[in-house]
C-alpha cells in the first residue's frame, strides 16, 4: 500500500506513553528493527554486528532510564515509609511490568482532584449567591385553579382505588417495597387495608 500511495509513515498512539519509554528509547527501537529487518533480508554477517550493537544500545538505554525513573520515585517518596514499602517489595518480587508502581507523589496525586472539587464548589456557591441576590418575582401565576381547601378532600372509596391500582405501570424496580404484579394479584385483599 505504501508503494502505491507514496505513505512514508504513518504513526497513531492510543493512551499515554510508558513512563519508562520516552522518545529517544522509541528512535533507537526503530533503528534496531530496521537493522534487524536489513539483516534477517541479507543475512551478512556484518548486517548482524550493526543489528547487535543496536540491541545492546537498546537495552542499555531502557536500563539507565528504569534506573532513572526508580530513583525518582524513591527519591520523591519524601519520607513516606508506605510508599517506599511499595516500591521496595515491587523490586523485589518478580514482576516484569511497572504497572503496580506508584506514579508520582502523594501531594501532587491528590491535589488534581482536590482543585477540581473546590472549584465546583467555589461555582456552586456563586450561581446560588446570584440567585439569592435576585429578587422573587412576586405575580406568579398558578396553573391550576384551586377551588376547595386541603380540608375538604373526599376519602379514596374502593372502586377508585382499584381503578388507580389496575392503571398503574406493570414494570418495577428493586427499590419499590412491592413490585407491581404482586399489588395488583392481590388487590382483593389488599383494598380493605387501603382504603382505611
Amino acid at each position: 500500500m505504501r508503494r502505491f500511495f507514496g505513505i512514508l509513515s504513518l504513526a497513531c498512539f492510543i493512551g499515554e506513553p510508558s513512563q519508562v519509554v520516552h522518545f529517544e528509547i522509541r528512535n533507537v527501537k526503530q533503528i534496531r528493527r530496521r537493522a534487524e529487518r536489513k539483516w534477517r533480508k541479507t543475512h551478512l554477517q556484518f548486517h548482524r554486528d550493526i543489528y547487535l550493537k543496536e540491541k545492546d544500545n537498546v537495552k542499555y538505554l531502557i536500563a539507565e532510564a528504569k534506573t532513572q525513573y526508580l530513583r525518582n520515585l524513591i527519591d520523591g517518596c519524601g519520607g513516606d515509609s508506605k510508599r517506599l514499602f511499595t516500591i521496595t517489595s515491587f523490586l523485589l518480587s518478580q514482576q516484569s511490568s511497572t504497572s503496580a508502581l506508584p506514579t508520582g507523589n502523594a501531594q501532587t496525586t491528590a491535589s488534581a482532584p482536590s482543585e477540581y472539587f473546590i472549584a465546583k464548589i467555589d461555582r456552586i456557591r456563586e450561581t446560588t449567591r446570584r440567585n439569592l441576590q435576585q429578587p422573587m418575582p412576586t405575580n406568579i401565576l398558578l396553573r391550576y385553579q384551586i377551588d376547595s381547601p386541603l380540608v375538604s378532600l373526599l376519602l379514596v372509596d374502593n372502586e377508585s382505588l382499584s381503578k388507580a391500582i389496575a392503571k398503574a405501570k406493570k414494570k418495577y424496580c428493586d427499590l419499590d417495597p412491592v413490585p407491581t404484579k404482586l399489588v395488583n394479584a392481590t388487590s382483593g385483599l389488599l383494598l380493605p387495608a387501603l382504603d382505611r
